[in-house]
């Protein structure tokens, strides 16, 4: 592997020398491009060109007499690195404005993933101008919209590693896109042609005085044009962007993560609180149209659900359609309004018309009990969290997570609050010290909450039990009442829901305390788990658009295996 910088300057000189200095630090021979840019710039250029022979050929100087665009500069660059024998190429501006120290970081993953390009997600801090950062959404989008997937996350971050052999591939398509629309157009181009794409994390800041040389006016509407172009592209290619993602479709939740990410949910926020209910409603239409169309595994998992639904309702829900899993899928998108509206101190959400049980468990937990909660991916878990907090304001709730996606987004729902903020404990499984550390905090009357109805990511007959969900037979974690009885403390169940009235709340008691024996411990969790799929079962048909699992949840789990010895399953007690 042999890696090259290529660096675009159009009147940067003040501030090249150093990105030079930093890349020849870690060993990169060079390649500047000098679109067209002031004397200044050229003398200072010419300096470190002349500089750099007295230690052999590692820069290399190429210049336009006139300014052609950073397209155009950076698709010479990597020709010329092409033709000198480079397998890869690293882009990076010549503002300063990345943090440069993830150069080791870059090369490393394109030496783990040689065919992959490796491409910076930009980290901000507080110099970004917002209306930039919230600006660059909209090519998101329309990347997103133009591959059907989000594997790329920032197609606009100048900061990139490509393997130029699949650069070389795609460059003739590319006669026009010589200004500001190159690095998401190549982007783009080489996702089509099933380049994989590494996103790793790259430090942005914008300098004091620093320039910038986008046009509001000419570069938009540059940028508009190639979108459309993409698109049109995307539709050809249509068959082929399907096709694959049915080759990727998994079947375990945990490897399915979300659909979108911090900044997406962030941009989806801000666009309710700018533009409205109605605005929101329409991009949120768009979006869950594609991972409708793109998501083969969650619409058939959706369907599936809805079936065995109207059957056990015997007719009483809508039957399973395409529109009704349509619908389905908008309502798990409002649902994401409603987390976010839960966690923002200005918004007054609405108070629920019905809230069954909900009084009695705040009388537990306003005597100082600890409560451990069995919830689901139902409705607004983020609701009853935001009620308990108006009962009792100083109750620590740790909400337990299988996931980072998982993670992430209620990092993101406590940053839009901190005073709201909730601990969330991303497990696998619980050992020891966790197990602990929940311990102490029921012990100071602090509320536990986990889902009770997700596999686990490792599943084998020791983490799960078969019980009779909506007719058929599927399989339900036993680690929450293992934990229950680990705890010591009475468990309860709550699942929220959103219809046509508004929201309504039901929480009900599981058990006072649960008791495992030391022997046939399955067999004592089995009446507990059938009495939480029982009330999962009747939430689903009073509210069967609520239930968010897009999973084929039928499915029993890979491994599993017959439970030889129920003391396998203290090890994991979630």
């Amino acid at each position: 592997m042999k890696t090259v910088a290529i660096i675009p300057v159009y009147n940067h000189g003040e501030t090249v020398g150093d990105v030079v200095a930093t890349l020849r630090g870690y060993g990169l021979p060079v390649i500047l491009v000098d679109d067209g840019s002031d004397e200044a710039t050229a003398r200072a250029l010419d300096k470190i060109a002349t500089r750099a022979k007295a230690f052999g050929p590692s820069v290399k100087l190429i210049r336009f007499p006139k300014n052609r665009g950073k397209g155009a500069a950076v698709m010479t660059g990597l020709r010329r690195a092409h033709d000198l024998g480079a397998t890869h190429a690293l882009q990076v501006d010549a503002d300063g404005q990345h943090g440069l120290e993830v150069v080791p970081r870059f090369l490393d993953a394109a030496t783990e993933q040689p065919e992959a390009v490796i491409a910076g997600r930009p980290l901000y801090d507080a110099t970004v101008p917002r209306t930039r950062f919230y600006a660059r959404y909209f090519t998101h989008v329309w990347v997103w919209i133009n591959t059907l997937s989000t594997r790329i996350v920032d197609s606009m971050c100048g900061f990139r590693l490509y393997p130029l052999d699949a650069v070389m591939k795609v460059l003739p398509a590319m006669r026009n896109a010589r200004r500001m629309d190159f690095d998401t157009e190549i982007a783009v181009r080489l996702d089509w042609e099933g380049v994989p794409f590494v996103n790793l994390p790259v430090a942005v800041r914008y300098p004091l005085g620093g320039r910038s040389h986008f046009r509001v006016g000419l570069d938009n509407l540059r940028i508009s044009v190639m979108h459309a172009k993409l698109f049109f592209g995307m539709l050809r290619r249509l068959p082929k962007l399907i096709a694959r993602h049915k080759k990727q479709d998994t079947h375990h939740w945990a490897q399915i993560g979300e659909a979108s990410f911090l900044g997406g949910m962030r941009l989806m926020f801000w666009i309710y609180r700018h533009g409205g209910v109605w605005i929101f409603r329409g991009c949120l239409f768009f979006v869950i149209a594609w991972y409708f169309l793109i998501r083969g595994a969650a619409r058939r998992a959706s369907l599936e659900y809805l079936s065995r639904l109207h059957e056990a309702s015997q007719g009483a829900t809508p039957p399973s359609t395409l529109r009704n899993a349509f619908r389905h899928f908008m309502q798990f998108g409002e649902s994401i309004l409603d987390k976010l509206l839960a966690m923002d101190m200005q918004e007054k959400i609405q108070e629920p018309y019905s809230d069954e049980g909900l009084d009695a468990f705040h009388d537990l937990v306003d005597e100082g009990q600890g409560v451990l909660v069995i919830a689901a991916h139902f409705g607004n878990l983020e609701l009853l969290r935001r009620l308990g907090r108006n009962h009792r304001g100083h109750v620590r709730m740790t909400l337990l997570a299988h996931t980072r996606h998982a993670k992430r987004f209620y990092q993101l729902l406590c940053s839009l609050n901190p005073a709201h903020e909730f601990d969330v404990v991303q497990v696998d499984s619980i050992d020891v010290s966790t197990a602990m550390m929940l311990s102490e905090r029921i012990s100071a009357g602090g509320v536990v909450i986990i889902t009770g109805d997700r596999v686990p990511p490792i599943a084998s007959g020791n983490t799960t039990l078969p019980v009779s969900f909506l007719g058929k037979e599927a399989h339900f974690p036993v680690g929450p009442y293992i934990l229950g009885a680990a705890l010591g403390c009475p468990v309860w169940m709550m699942f929220s829901a959103r219809d046509r009235k508004g929201f309504s709340v039901t929480a009900m008691p599981l058990a006072d305390r649960i008791v495992l024996p030391r022997r046939n411990r399955q067999a004592a969790i089995h009446p507990h788990i059938e009495t939480y799929v029982a009330a999962l079962a009747k939430e689903c048909k009073k509210h069967p658009f609520q239930w968010f699992n897009f999973f084929p949840f039928w499915q029993a789990p890979a491994d599993r295996k017959p439970a030889e010895n129920d003391e396998n399953a203290k090890k994991s007690l979630a």
